[in-house]
């Protein structure tokens, strides 16, 4: 692989149906950041047999180029503007994925629509990569290519990006990364709170807004701000035709295997209503790409 400081978009691709819509989401997603994409088409052998060890090898790297080979002429023609690369790889201990991962800015991985966390249980090519590569995860939705774009009202909607934020409690970088998010695809930031038992609603939506004011990738982009007591999991679920990308955070040890049932992450990811960008902690700590970056 060549210009491997580039920063770019990793896509996880395995012929599926929903793998190539991953490949094109990612290529998006690349165009929007002036990135490239690596595409990592895993193919293990079916034969683990120490006589046709290396037979079923062949077999799977064979497979694993053809997989790999499809998602990028899928790529190209996404967008051709978008440098692609292909890396083939039969085990996801390679260290050829570790390099991968020092230039990832985002892991793309395709969705499986309602109990799609079965397309991230553990053992699976999903979970492996986000165990390798601990970047913000990017699951796109099934039902994204049919859903009508309309208000309740009937007036066309204005894209926005949604995110979940609570000050005090969620790493402000969330907002950074979300904020990002918008300001790239030229959309709202909408940040959306809830208030649990008899909170203050005036007093966590102007913590809200100082938290927004305070951020410089904000700064960027429009916000509005909505601070309801309704449930997380409802208020996240709600209006997603005005929706371009949904961002939350997660707690879950740092792959969505490991998102506990009931979580907020992994009540959206059940049955995401639109693409989602889930935001593990091992991102959180640390400053967004962006920020770190400047000065």
């Amino acid at each position: 692989m060549t210009g491997m400081q580039q920063p770019a978009v990793v896509v996880g691709s395995d012929g599926s149906w929903e793998s190539q819509a991953a490949v094109r989401a990612a290529t998006r997603l690349a165009a929007l950041h002036g990135e490239s994409l690596v595409v990592v088409a895993v193919s293990r052998p079916h034969d683990s047999s120490l006589g046709g060890h290396r037979s079923a090898q062949d077999a799977a790297r064979g497979r694993g180029v053809a997989t790999a080979t499809q998602a990028v002429e899928l790529a190209h023609a996404t967008d051709p503007t978008v440098s692609v690369e292909a890396v083939v790889l039969t085990d996801l201990e390679d260290p050829v994925l570790r390099s991968v991962a020092a230039r990832a800015s985002r892991l793309v991985v395709g969705g499986h629509g309602a109990g799609g966390q079965s397309a991230f249980s553990l053992g699976s090519v999903s979970e492996g990569l986000m165990r390798q590569i601990p970047r913000p995860v990017l699951v796109t939705a099934t039902s994204r290519g049919t859903r009508k774009l309309r208000t309740r009202t009937g007036a066309v909607p204005v894209p926005k990006v949604l995110v979940g934020f609570r000050p005090g409690t969620d790493p402000a970088h969330l907002l950074s990364l979300a904020a990002e998010e918008a300001v790239v695809r030229g959309v709202v930031l909408r940040v959306l709170t809830s208030v649990p038992g008899r909170g203050d609603v005036a007093e966590v939506q102007h913590a809200v807004w100082e938290a927004i004011r305070a951020d410089a990738t904000c700064a960027d982009v429009a916000a509005e701000v909505e601070v309801v007591r309704e449930p997380p999991e409802e208020l996240l679920h709600g209006e997603p035709e005005e929706t371009d990308l949904l961002v939350v955070g997660t707690r879950g040890g740092g792959t969505l295997a490991g998102l506990v049932r009931g979580s907020i992450a992994r009540s959206v990811l059940d049955d995401p209503p639109c693409d989602v960008l889930v935001v593990p902690p091992s991102v959180l700590a640390v400053p967004t790409r962006s920020h770190a970056s400047t000065g």
